[in-house]
């Protein structure tokens, strides 16, 4: 991808919302970095949901890893509350990840759901956001 690396977030408390925009191609390392910078932010408070706008951007690494992801994620942020996100893409590994990772949540029993969107608006719809 012609793009360079960049993965930014906002958190809108009023909307219960953290929209999370990844820019270029991004591995594991990248991901778990960036989260424990959202973790750490003084501005998180738990559950979040989660818009993730991957439009622009490219995995690189194996659906595999996804559930070692997971683990990781659940354990950095703490989370076991209902929350959503919302994968936001065109490309068919985005979606196919959504759902491995929908389906990781509901084998370890998280109380999550994920789903991928080919808009912004029908996954904020989804999120019971009003803009």
């Amino acid at each position: 991808m012609a793009d360079e690396k960049n993965l930014t977030y906002r958190i809108d408390l009023e909307n219960n919302l953290i929209t999370e925009v990844f820019v270029g191609d991004y591995n594991m390392n990248d991901i778990i970095l960036f989260q424990e910078k959202i973790f750490r932010d003084e501005r998180y408070s738990r559950p979040l949901n989660v818009l993730l706008d991957l439009r622009r951007s490219v995995p690189g690494f194996s659906v595999n890893d996804l559930d070692n992801l997971v683990s990781v994620s659940v354990k950095l942020g703490n989370t076991s509350k209902n929350v959503k996100i919302a994968f936001v893409s065109e490309l068919p590994r985005h979606v196919v990840d959504s759902v491995i990772i929908g389906n990781i949540f509901t084998s370890k029993k998280i109380n999550a759901e994920a789903k991928a969107f080919s808009t912004i608006e029908a996954a904020l719809n989804w999120l019971n956001v009003n803009r």
